[in-house]
């Protein structure tokens, strides 16, 4: 069980030359794999979309 209101959404590279999503929490045993996206500016999108509001608050839901 993470107790923690603080994730931090990171874009990664990869070697598809796709971008990744993954979430970081203080506590989380690794990083939590969202998804891949065809460009860094949609991987950003992502990110600052309601989306990803949505994953936070259903993560949080499941770790309680």
């Amino acid at each position: 069980m993470v107790k923690s209101d603080h994730i931090v959404f990171k874009t990664m590279h990869n070697s598809d030359d796709k971008w990744d999503v993954r979430a970081h929490c203080p506590g989380m045993p690794q990083p939590q794999y969202i998804g891949t996206f065809e460009s860094e500016d949609k991987a950003q999108e992502w990110i600052v979309s309601s989306r990803s509001t949505a994953w936070a608050k259903s993560w949080r839901a499941r770790n309680d």
